[in-house]
């Protein structure tokens, strides 16, 4: 498979590194992106799938290079800020909370950082601007179930008595997000 990689161009050498990603054949996948490298070493679209498959199969380290060499090629790609603070999510809350920060700055509309910032926030206590960030995903995507629960529980932890809390719980089961009809289950409402 290796020789006829050659022979293909960078569009569909990508999709089929994606394809293999999602069958997890990650060495595949690996000789599909060197091929894309040997023909442009600055493609950073592959620089920003092989690091967001990274996490199934490379280092921490080697997947936060990835996504870094993806934001020096293009400095304003939002999705590469997102993807790294992901990555830095489980290891570097402050730097993860910076890089949503970063992909909010230059995509104000993007429901999903401003759904993990808030998250962060609210594993480290600061739940009111965890509730303003969750009430922006919220704002942006009205359908957002997991911003829904996000904030519930932010409310909750706030405040105990918050009622908006369960409102949040009850719309997210609405929307059909199934933590939330286990949690509104388990709480009685």
């Amino acid at each position: 498979m290796a020789d006829d990689m050659m022979m293909m161009n960078t569009d569909d050498l990508l999709k089929i590194a994606s394809l293999l990603i999602e069958m997890e054949d990650y060495n595949t996948a690996m000789t599909a992106f060197n091929t894309v490298f040997n023909q442009d070493s600055k493609c950073v679209e592959a620089h920003h799938i092989r690091g967001y498959a990274g996490k199934y199969f490379e280092t921490y380290e080697e997947t936060i290079k990835e996504f870094d060499r993806v934001i020096e090629l293009e400095p304003g790609y939002a999705g590469a800020y997102y993807n790294r603070g992901c990555i830095y999510r489980e290891g570097d809350k402050k730097r993860a909370i910076r890089d949503f920060s970063k992909a909010i700055k230059l995509k104000s509309d993007y429901a999903e950082a401003y759904n993990n910032r808030g998250s962060l926030h609210e594993d480290i206590g600061n739940y009111k601007q965890a509730i303003r960030d969750f009430s922006k995903a919220i704002k942006l995507r009205p359908d957002y179930a997991m911003a829904y629960v996000n904030r519930g529980i932010a409310y909750a932890r706030h405040d105990k008595k918050s009622l908006l809390s369960i409102s949040d719980i009850k719309k997210a089961t609405k929307l059909g997000y199934e933590l939330a009809k286990d949690l509104s289950g388990r709480a009685g409402f």
